[in-house]
């Protein structure tokens, strides 16, 4: 009986203990769930891709359409932070590379490119951007029909309109900020020498320096001389009772001069740019900066010839080809003034610019300054307005003057207080 009792407890526990697991059989399980999670994510993502389609086109009359529910209510209730936290990754490092680099560089609404709530909170540029987006949506300019006339419109207009986009590009552009500095006084600024901007690297080599200005061509007055008989009236000199008498005309002439001053010339009325007629000459040289010398002087050449007109003589064209030469067109400036009188002094279009009376002029007012000539002449840089030397100058006044403050402030907190006690 006790040993059949043990055969009995034996058999209970052999029939506990597991059978071992075949190798093959552990593979073949292995495989199959891996092919079972394929199955699943394939099938998943079969489905996401079908959502996707349906948004998308449930999405198109609700980012497009006039009468959408987002034309009107309030988007910034609608967009918040804790809406953009549920969208994926991916979307929300898309959403960060839309905001323009101002925003993207304040701590105050991004950080590490992630989008504080801050953000659209309290940014009055974010609230107006969703304010004129919501406009144009109400107004149907996202519907492919307003597209499509808007793209006909631009090409109608694009063969006939063109000269008025250049005229207002440039005229709103680059005339409306040379209008604008007119009244803009140089203040401490004016210290800054050309050959201070050269050696500041304000100018560099390469660069075009662009000179426009408008002048009008007045006729020179003929000296008159005055009738001591008939002095300024036009009497016969008989009668002793008349104004324009003998005695009243002779006693008025001999008090004036017999000749008059002739005008001012043309170098000296300067006339806005949009003014048009026959007397008025536009200017428009452009010199190219072939080296910077060590004290800061400029060393420029005359960037284009340009065209000859049929008018002038064969003494014109040989003069300008002479002045126009690559080998003989190089020319040293050490102020504003020497560029404008070097436009002016070989210009054929000024009237008696050979006359010695007209080069001591120009000897003259090289040797004055002469601010408007700071806002006349313009530096392009790899085919790009920089600005006016007026301007530049100005900026680079105030960047020295922003650096001597800064050391200042550091000199000042590197001095240690005294210990009086």
């Amino acid at each position: 009986e006790e040993s059949r009792k043990l055969r009995a407890k034996a058999r209970t526990l052999i029939d506990l203990v597991p059978e071992p697991i075949v190798e093959q059989e552990t593979e073949e399980v292995v495989e199959e769930m891996v092919e079972k999670g394929q199955r699943q994510q394939q099938q998943q993502e079969k489905e996401e891709e079908r959502k996707v389609v349906v948004e998308e086109e449930d999405l198109e009359d609700l980012l497009t359409g006039p009468y959408s529910a987002l034309s009107n209510g309030d988007l910034s209730e609608l967009i918040t932070h804790q809406m953009l936290m549920k969208l994926p990754y991916k979307v929300r490092n898309q959403f960060y590379s839309l905001l323009p680099p101002v925003f993207q560089q304040q701590e105050r609404y991004t950080q590490r490119k992630n989008i504080k709530p801050a953000f659209f909170r309290s940014c009055e540029a974010w609230k107006l951007a969703l304010s004129d987006w919501q406009e144009a949506l109400r107004h149907g300019k996202f519907t492919k029909e307003y597209q499509r006339k808007a793209q006909e419109r631009r090409e109608a207009t694009a063969e006939w309109g063109k000269w008025k986009t250049d005229a207002f590009e440039e005229y709103y552009g680059e005339k409306a900020l040379r209008e604008a500095e007119r009244d803009i006084p140089a203040g401490s600024s004016s210290k800054l020498t050309l050959d201070k901007m050269g050696q500041s690297q304000a100018i560099l080599v390469g660069d075009l320096l662009r000179y426009r200005r408008s002048f009008r061509i007045e006729p020179e007055r003929k000296p008159k001389a005055m009738d001591p008989v008939k002095g300024g009236g036009g009497g016969s000199g008989s009668g002793s009772g008349s104004r324009s008498g003998s005695g009243s005309g002779f006693n008025k002439a001999s008090t004036l001069s017999t000749r008059q001053p002739s005008a001012t010339r043309t170098m000296q009325t300067p006339t806005p740019e949009l003014e048009e007629g026959p007397r008025v000459v536009h200017f428009d040289k452009r010199f190219r900066v072939v080296e910077v010398m060590r004290f800061g002087a400029l060393i420029l050449q005359i960037a284009e010839k340009p065209k000859m007109l049929s008018t002038i003589g064969d003494k014109d064209i040989e003069r300008e080809n002479m002045i126009y030469d690559p080998k003989a067109s190089i020319f040293r400036v050490d102020s504003a003034a020497d560029i404008a009188m070097l436009c002016l002094g070989f210009d054929r279009r000024m009237p008696g610019n050979d006359s010695p009376h007209v080069q001591a002029q120009i000897q003259n007012q090289r040797k004055k300054p002469f601010p408007e000539d700071w806002k006349d002449i313009d530096v392009i840089r790899d085919g790009v307005l920089v600005g006016s030397l007026f301007a530049i100058r100005m900026d680079l006044y105030n960047e020295m003057e922003l650096e001597r403050s800064r050391k200042e402030i550091e000199v000042e907190d590197a001095v240690e207080p005294m210990d009086t006690s």
